[in-house]
């Protein structure tokens, strides 16, 4: 298996981040999706149950945009020892609200109550290594790591994804 990058393709590194809130039955947690792409190609993706309760929508796609940026952050920094300069890289999320906690670092009653550790994604944001940018939840790829989608979605995320079917 290889990655095929054709002549002239861009070689930008993108993050989608998602999550599903509350989607434990039992637990109450929220699950984070994530894929990053280098380029066309699908390089990383992740599923994966959060460690805590989230109290808000917003809380849950936060908590998975940070996940999405510390891989993301991981895979610049491998690229980077190949002499390749990503810039700023965007994760496209489908909360606005997730954005302006991302941006905003003014602590609101409404945000005080997310882990310190979730902020290390506002922090790149303020040092301009991550942009945090809005896609609507029609666009959002990451959805096929949180939820069950329709037949129609899923086919079309998977093959956004770059996945297809051989047999």
């Amino acid at each position: 298996l290889a990655l095929w990058y054709p002549k002239g393709c861009n070689f930008d590194l993108v993050g989608f981040a998602d999550a599903d809130y509350a989607g434990f039955l039992v637990d109450r947690k929220s699950t984070s999706g994530m894929a990053h792409f280098l380029g066309p190609c699908l390089v990383s993706w992740a599923t994966k149950k959060q460690h805590s309760v989230a109290m808000s929508t917003a809380e849950a796609e936060y908590v998975a945009a940070a996940s999405c940026c510390a891989q993301l952050l991981w895979i610049k920094q491998q690229l980077k020892d190949f002499c390749i300069d990503t810039g700023c890289i965007p994760i496209y999320c489908d909360n606005t609200s997730a954005i302006n906690i991302s941006k905003n670092p003014c602590q609101h009653k409404r945000t005080k109550h997310i882990d310190i550790r979730h902020h290390f994604l506002r922090d790149n944001v303020e040092k301009g290594l991550i942009s945090m940018n809005f896609c609507s939840t029609e666009n959002q790829i990451a959805d096929i790591f949180t939820k069950a989608l329709s037949r129609e979605l899923f086919e079309r995320n998977r093959l956004e994804l770059g996945l297809i079917k051989i047999a």
